[in-house]
């Protein structure tokens, strides 16, 4: 393990995450109550959305570095110089969602939720080899950091999308530390669990419920998962719970200073994972019924307030790529704002069973059941499945959190039109256990049938609990040979992740300046020299149309390509470059390109591939460039 690597968690702890709590407590009048996990979780939400909307444009202005992380880390440190007693004060009610005193049970779930934290906490110290992470989430921040700047790369369309939490992993990059820029997504997946907990306990006045559903939050597979990596799903249902709580808080009093933090919050969701823009819907349907309630005035002042704080907090990326672009959604609805269109959701679309009004409502039977409808690598889990009838008393029983209901059961249905996949339902799991939660504490077990009943359902929870637990541990069993010392970074990564022993080879032997025209490997992480998607590449210059071999490679040598990389999956139908024929002419071509490696992946999960590495050729002398 680095040093960078070991001093992660106490700069997480004394320097980035009090950070984030004093930049975010200067909104504290607006806020609720006191005393709350919640209240404190606001102060870090506000301040991690502050911190990002500093770099992004401190990074427009190519400043992305770490001298203007400093500067915003002190900043932030000299406005809270007095506020430590307050940070540690709540750390302490965060700490108490996952340690409950009390009989046999509760300290029994105590000891599973700690573990749990153990655990995932340790996961953050395995190298990162998540798919997205690797593909676009880790490896934009590595670009910005590389560039210094928050301005798109051309030929990559995902950097166009909103990036927030690309930000901040670029953050823990500044400090060499993959490790801080996991710890990053991490604390808001505590957090999230912690709210749940806090909010459980507060509905329901019982502490067994809330750590027994905040286990059971923390044990989803897709939760559990993700919250150790540089992916974004957990981060965004963080936010998402923030801005609809506070919204229904809001709602509640009659105030509407909260609309503008619950829409700024909605706003960071949106800039965490774009595809959050379906919790617009529900957000609306919250608000509209206030006009019942409080009045047209009151109505059109909450709409407002809401819709600016969306816009303060989600704005400025639509701005940016309206600036550049002309289209304020780009690289999506090209074909309403003129330019190339693509089809980015398409896929999503295309997962799961025929949509029908049965498989909708079959939708808890399905994901338990049929996982690789929905990203298998993404389980849910059984727990869902199970708390059915407890949701459904829950939505009858307690009028409390049936707004919530509503508003949860909307986002689902978007969700199951437009994207199948179970990643991007991360944001309802938490209203989902709270209100099985609040049907749990309307359900009278003083009959000995229930009484029996209820004792059998809870044991059969504790079963799949546990079998959750062993199925998270088997999944991370390298990575804890890894911190054992068993293996070492570079065979870790080269058994676990396909794409690495080719980066190796390419750190080695490639020039710094080589520019990579990858058709098409995905995984850019690992590879230390700038990539160019080809299947972008060539959707934007169209370069199949100059119908030549020679004249490609004048063409790509204009673009500054100096190498190609192909992909090939061992035992797959066709290569990658195939889909391009007339690059695949020019890589059979020995006056333009001579090969440089070619060798199999080692991984031991998930299929292999061959990598193929050419150079493009100096025509005169026949030698790579």
């Amino acid at each position: 393990m680095t040093v960078s690597a070991a001093l992660s968690l106490p700069a997480a702890f004394l320097v980035f995450f009090p950070a984030f709590f004093f930049a975010g407590g200067g909104l504290r009048k607006w806020l609720p109550a006191e005393g709350s996990v919640f209240r404190g979780a606001c102060f870090t939400g506000l301040g991690m959305g502050l911190c990002v909307t500093f770099l992004f444009f401190t990074g427009l202005c190519r400043l992305y570095r770490w001298e203007t992380l400093i500067i915003f880390l002190a900043a932030a440190h000299l406005a809270g110089r007095r506020q430590w007693a307050d940070w540690f004060r709540w750390l302490t009610l965060v700490c108490r969602q996952f340690l409950f005193g009390g009989n046999r049970l509760l300290i029994t779930l105590s000891c599973a939720l700690t573990a749990a934290v153990l655990f995932s906490m340790a996961a953050c110290f395995f190298p990162e080899t998540a798919n997205d992470a690797l593909c676009y989430q880790l490896n934009l921040a590595k670009i910005f950091v590389w560039r210094k700047a928050t301005l798109p790369e051309p030929f990559d369309l995902n950097s166009y999308t909103p990036l927030f939490m690309n930000l901040l992993y670029g953050a823990g990059l500044m400090a060499d530390s993959v490790v801080l820029s996991k710890l990053f997504h991490w604390w808001t997946g505590i957090l999230l669990v912690a709210c749940t907990s806090e909010l459980i306990k507060t509905y329901t006045s019982q502490k067994t419920l809330a750590a027994a559903f905040g286990l059971s939050l923390f044990l989803t597979p897709t939760v559990l998962r993700e919250m150790s990596t540089t992916y974004v799903d957990v981060a965004a249902g963080f936010f998402i719970f923030l801005g609809f709580i506070l919204l229904l808080d809001t709602i509640r009093s009659g105030r509407t200073s909260g609309f503008i933090i619950a829409g700024l919050f909605v706003g960071f969701a949106v800039g965490v994972k774009v595809l959050v823009l379906l919790a617009g819907v529900p957000a609306a349907l919250a608000i509209c019924m206030t006009l019942r309630k409080f009045g047209r005035r009151f109505f059109f002042r909450a709409g407002l307030a809401f819709g600016a704080g969306f816009l303060l907090g989600a704005g400025y990326w639509f701005l940016r790529n309206f600036v550049l672009t002309g289209n304020p959604v780009y690289p999506y609805l090209g074909n309403l704002f003129g330019g190339v269109t693509f089809d980015y959701v398409g896929h999503f679309q295309e997962m799961g069973p025929p949509k029908s009004l049965t498989a909708f409502l079959l939708l808890p039977w399905n994901m338990t059941f049929l996982p690789e409808d929905f990203d298998r690598g993404y389980w849910i889990g059984p727990l869902y499945l199970v708390f059915l009838p407890l949701f459904i008393a829950g939505m009858i029983r307690d009028a409390r959190v049936r707004l919530l209901g509503i508003m949860g059961m909307l986002y689902t249905a978007l969700w199951y039109v437009f994207f199948h996949n179970a990643r991007f339902l991360v944001p309802v799991y938490p209203f989902y256990l709270v209100i099985a939660a609040c049907g749990a504490a309307s359900l009278n077990l003083n009959t000995p049938l229930m009484f029996r009943l209820g004792r059998t359902f809870w044991g059969v929870v504790a079963v799949l609990c546990l079998g959750l637990i062993l199925l998270a541990g088997r999944h991370a069993r390298y990575g804890f040979v890894y911190l054992k010392g068993g293996l070492d970074q570079a065979r870790y990564l080269s058994q676990l992740e396909r794409s690495y022993s080719a980066a190796v080879w390419v750190d080695r032997n490639l020039p710094q300046d080589a520019r990579i025209l990858n058709a098409e490997e995905i995984r850019q992480y690992y590879f230390p020299r700038e990539m160019v998607r080809n299947k972008w590449f060539q959707a934007l210059t169209g370069y199949e149309s100059l119908g030549h071999p020679d004249a490609l490679a004048s063409f790509l040598k204009g673009r500054g390509i100096t190498h190609i990389l192909t992909v090939e999956r061992i035992g797959g139908q066709r290569r990658e470059a195939e889909g391009y024929p007339l690059l695949q002419s020019l890589l059979k071509a020995p006056h333009l390109t001579v090969k440089l490696y070619d060798s199999a992946s080692v991984n031991i999960r998930e299929d292999r591939y061959q990598y193929r590495i050419y150079a493009m050729t100096n025509r005169q002398t026949g030698e790579g460039i």
